[in-house]
């Protein structure tokens, strides 16, 4: 079966360790396990080609796969609709299967695929994002990625990659000038994080898009001369969310419960609604602080722990010298993991480790981000 990855399956990677203390437990184990035997579904041993072609059809639509969606982002209200018409459809089809053909494995991409197009449907119906998160029209995936997108990623030549490099690029100018039109509700909590992700997003076409430009010369201009209509249609976003999109009506970033309980239970599927979650939510909060409480009394110098957590923060090696104190630690957790025999290190003594930046559309969307990528030199 060829490899996906719309779920994880690691909860059916059970690891079953049983001590066998007497005969009582002897019976009481056994006794389980012909009750699992008996009530475990029974699942199909071939997989459901019309489950499979549907799986296919989601993947093309909604994650670029195959040929592609049937119909191209740009930027309009009426591209969004037909999202959630087609997330619709899809639904449809996909209650339509009979699960005792699904092998397990399917079984478990079919509970997935639901919940993930429930929520497109219930979201597009109820919330319409498009109407007013600007974040939406500035993602520039699959450009660059978490995994390093096609700048960065080296399974193909650069050369194969300036085609779908300039498909891109080239659908940003339509896109953003189409956001202005559909943008029609103000978010003010959502302000200052669209302005991030634009920032971001200019800062990988000066930068990123400019370092992959030089690796093919052939086509150096042609790939400059669509980075750069990009880039002006950025800055014409970026005035119209500082000036214009603040005078529109202003709307509420919360979906409420109804739908953020039907996104706990279909989204994310458990067993449990947001009050539910939030209680649970505060009492973890609450045993945290007993933790960090006991922690600061074992130091016993006094201190609290928050002013221990603030010492601790501000005790780290300077900008010029961060990169040689990373490879130190990591040298040093190296060591660790080899002494206590958890893992097997492939690689050898002069290749241990390798540092690489966080572009900056990324370092703009985490926490963990610090408004820069650092560039090689």
């Amino acid at each position: 079966r060829r490899q996906r990855q719309m779920c994880i399956r690691d909860s059916h990677k059970r690891k079953s360790v049983v001590k066998h203390t007497g005969q009582r437990i002897r019976a009481a184990i056994l006794a389980c396990l012909f009750a699992a035997l008996v009530t475990a579904p029974a699942h199909a041993q071939r997989l459901d080609a019309g489950f499979e072609q549907l799986v296919d059809r989601y993947l093309a639509e909604f994650h670029g796969a195959g040929d592609g969606p049937s119909m191209r982002n740009d930027g309009s209200a009426a591209y969004y609709e037909n999202r959630v018409d087609v997330a619709h459809s899809l639904l449809s089809d996909l209650v339509g299967i009979d699960r005792d053909n699904l092998t397990e494995a399917q079984d478990v991409d079919y509970r997935y695929l639901e919940g993930i197009l429930r929520n497109k449907v219930l979201e597009g119906g109820k919330v319409r994002y498009w109407e007013k998160d600007p974040t939406m029209y500035l993602r520039i995936e699959p450009l660059i990625t978490a995994r390093g997108g096609l700048l960065y990623r080296e399974d193909r030549s650069a050369a194969e990659r300036v085609d779908p490099v300039l498909s891109v690029l080239d659908s940003l100018p339509t896109r953003l000038a189409n956001a202005s039109d559909s943008l029609i509700t103000y978010i003010p909590l959502g302000h200052e994080p669209s302005l991030n992700r634009l920032d971001g997003a200019v800062e990988t076409l000066e930068v990123d898009v400019a370092r992959f430009a030089e690796r093919v010369p052939a086509r150096k201009a042609e790939i400059l001369a669509s980075s750069g209509k990009a880039l002006e249609a950025l800055e014409a976003f970026r005035e119209f969310l500082s000036e214009e999109w603040p005078t529109r009506p202003e709307g509420d970033w919360r979906v409420g419960k109804e739908l953020f309980d039907a996104k706990l239970r279909d989204f994310y599927q458990v067993d449990i609604d947001a009050e539910a979650l939030y209680q649970w939510g505060r009492e973890q909060y609450a045993e945290q602080l007993r933790v960090l409480e006991r922690a600061a009394a074992q130091v016993g110098d006094g201190r609290s722990w928050r002013q221990i957590q603030r010492d601790l923060q501000a005790d780290h090696p300077s900008a010029e010298t961060m990169l040689n104190a990373f490879h130190v630690e990591v040298r040093r957790s190296r060591d660790w993991i080899i002494e206590n025999d958890l893992v097997s290190i492939p690689w050898d003594e002069e290749n241990a480790a390798a540092a690489i930046y966080t572009p900056a559309y990324y370092n703009k969307l985490t926490f963990t981000g610090f408004g820069g990528a650092p560039r090689a030199r």
